[in-house]
């Protein structure tokens, strides 16, 4: 992602083909105007939202097919990579600590087919 970070939903869409409206109350767990809003503000994607939005795709991904599976892959890695760059602070060890969390219960659930995700 590069960068304010609100092709996230391009890049998503592309994979689920939601509405802006889903994809704001379902996956950023906001408003139905919430990226439109972020959008015409020019403003990046929070940390907190980014999350969200994580563990969201991380739900679905299961259920989509191999192809999807792989684009979704690709965009929880660039996420997790966002989260982590926000992160490098003293201030901010306690978001990294749930976002190591998140992903270790996420290779948890995972099936042994499927790569662990990995945090440096």
């Amino acid at each position: 992602m590069k960068g304010n970070n609100l092709e996230l939903y391009d890049e998503v869409n592309k994979v689920l083909k939601l509405s802006t409206k889903e994809f704001s109350e379902v996956f950023c767990r906001k408003s139905e105007s919430y990226i439109r809003v972020l959008r015409k503000q020019n403003r990046s994607i929070p940390t907190e939202v980014l999350m969200n939005i994580f563990d969201e795709l991380s739900n679905v991904c299961d259920s989509k097919s191999l192809v999807k599976r792989e684009c979704i892959d690709n965009i929880l890695k660039g996420i997790a990579k966002e989260i982590a760059l926000r992160n490098k602070t003293n201030e901010h060890l306690k978001l990294r600590k749930m976002l190591v969390d998140i992903v270790n219960e996420i290779n948890e659930q995972r099936n042994t087919t499927t790569p662990a995700i990995i945090i440096c």
